[in-house]
């Protein structure tokens, strides 16, 4: 991303935080640490729910939309920015940058679900973040890559954290914590992972979830009064929960 600096907006109308906006907001704080000037479009979100400026890094130029009339918000944007590209982050956000009337840059969409060639309407190029997107988008005919999913970037985990981390949900070093790190909606099947740590009926055995979502509620009463299943919610110290966990399970239907 070195060269000619540029005038880079990415447009991330979701209502929630997962894996697509933390590679979003990843993305956008490596080009911002090369030297380009970067924004954000997001939904106006009440205080209650995890939107994703809520996890902007310094520096990103932030514009919230309304529930309504998107389109408004990232035309201002792009004038404002005088932007040169645009990024376009789910289905949401493509039918939000078609509704843009008048002049406006080139823009590139990343898959990070299904290809639906409706949604590429006004679409200059696609990023594919799997090879398997790159064969089901066939029938997109402008410039397309393949590049896949990076781990983001990690602090270092400290280790008094790490053992404060398990003290947190009731452990010593002789508990075994199994862990998932996702957000509580059906696809990643936190129900699944509840049932099977309850059918295994471990000894000294913590699960920890962290993460939050629209299915928090009814996960909660699957899992029981028990202290043995702990919900930790939405966490910024995720690089320490990654070291207090004996055993990471991804119990997702699917994942991009």
């Amino acid at each position: 991303m070195a060269g000619i600096p540029l005038s880079i907006l990415h447009v991330d109308l979701s209502k929630d935080f997962g894996g697509s906006e933390r590679y979003c907001l990843d993305i956008a704080q490596r080009q911002m640490a090369a030297g380009h000037k970067v924004g954000l479009v997001a939904w106006r979100a009440p205080a209650h729910r995890n939107a994703v400026q809520k996890h902007a890094p310094p520096g990103l130029i932030v514009y919230e939309a309304p529930p309504i009339f998107a389109s408004w918000t990232v035309k201002r944007a792009i004038r404002e920015m005088d932007a040169d590209i645009v990024n376009v982050h789910l289905p949401d956000s493509a039918r939000a940058f078609a509704a843009v009337r008048g002049p406006k840059p080139p823009a590139v969409m990343t898959l990070h679900l299904r290809y639906r060639h409706k949604e590429t309407k006004d679409i200059d190029g696609l990023i594919c973040v799997a090879k398997w997107q790159d064969r089901e988008s066939s029938e997109f005919t402008g410039p397309k890559l393949v590049a896949p999913n990076w781990p983001p970037a990690e602090r270092s985990a400290d280790p008094a954290k790490i053992a404060a981390a398990r003290t947190e949900i009731g452990c010593d070093a002789s508990t075994f914590v199994i862990g998932s790190i996702a957000r509580l909606n059906r696809i990643k099947r936190i129900d699944l992972l509840i049932d099977a740590f309850r059918r295994a009926g471990l000894d000294n055995a913590r699960l920890a979830l962290i993460g939050d979502g629209k299915d928090r509620e009814a996960l909660m009463a699957r899992a029981g009064a028990g202290r043995d299943i702990r919900f930790l919610g939405q966490r910024k110290d995720v690089e320490n929960w990654h070291r207090a966990i004996d055993l990471f399970v991804l119990s997702s239907d699917w994942e991009g």
